[in-house]
């Protein structure tokens, strides 16, 4: 039930999501999450064991002092360009929790906007800017001021369909404003290629996957669809042989 979620499904989110690794909206469905509707305690509990999620989360001007998802895996927004988390102008927040540090490499959050929460550490800036590092894909804008980055794929023209947080170079640009932060743009590797039957509007599909999804399984999947290429294969080279034979025989039984 977690898994396929609907606007109007919260006191679902609320009652019944706590502790479930996988929280996401139905395939039909943009999901946005006000925090300020399940209030800190909730949240924090709801999102405990979560790894991975896919909505849009918004935190604004709300008194958290913690905003805590510490076995997050995957972030996916409700839909693409739009950001998966948005958090600014809380004047309390402290603390930022996307997972295990350690595994920043592995973790894939698209889209995130985190400004203006002037009591959240530099240290905490720092784990957030590298969550988004070295990723081919979203878009990233972290800081409280002057030291806001902006961390943005390189979309190439051969983006394949349904890759995740995908870009649009045609949008309009906007305006450079002289009183607006400056912001530093890090250009990132192009997106590596995804599975064509992928559904390109939404990402609870195959790339999504589920809690324990993992290089080896995909390892795994291409193997099965080895043998099984084989096995066809030599089905058709049987069926070949089988025919062969019938003719043949059926020549030498005119001739007799």
């Amino acid at each position: 039930m977690c898994d396929a979620l609907t606007p109007d499904d919260m006191e679902t989110l609320k009652t019944q999501c706590r502790g479930v690794k996988v929280i996401k909206q139905a395939s039909t469905n943009h999901l946005t999450l006000d925090v300020s509707e399940l209030g800190e305690e909730v949240f924090n509990d709801v999102f405990s064991r979560a790894t991975h999620v896919q909505m849009c989360i918004h935190a604004n001007g709300t008194n958290f002092k913690k905003l805590l998802m510490p076995k997050l895996k995957h972030l996916f927004p409700c839909k693409k360009q739009e950001m998966s988390l948005n958090v600014n102008n809380n004047p309390n927040l402290e603390s930022i929790v996307l997972g295990d540090p350690a595994n920043n490499n592995e973790k894939v959050v698209i889209n995130m906007h985190i400004r203006q929460n002037p009591r959240l550490g530099d240290e905490n800036i720092k784990y957030l800017k590298d969550v988004c590092n070295n990723k081919p894909f979203g878009l990233c804008v972290i800081g409280n001021g002057e030291d806001t980055t902006t961390t943005e794929a390189v979309i190439t023209q051969e983006q394949p369909r349904g890759s995740p947080g995908g870009g649009n170079n045609n949008l309009p640009q906007a305006t450079p404003d002289s009183r607006a932060p400056k912001t530093t743009k890090k250009k990132l590797p192009p997106v590596v290629e995804e599975d064509e039957n992928e559904n390109e509007d939404d990402y609870g599909g195959g790339w999504f996957g589920g809690p324990d999804i993992s290089m080896r399984e995909n390892q795994d999947r291409n193997k099965k669809r080895e043998l099984l290429r084989k096995k066809r294969m030599r089905h058709k080279s049987h069926r070949k042989n089988h025919l062969y034979f019938t003719i043949l025989f059926m020549i030498i039984y005119l001739f007799l």
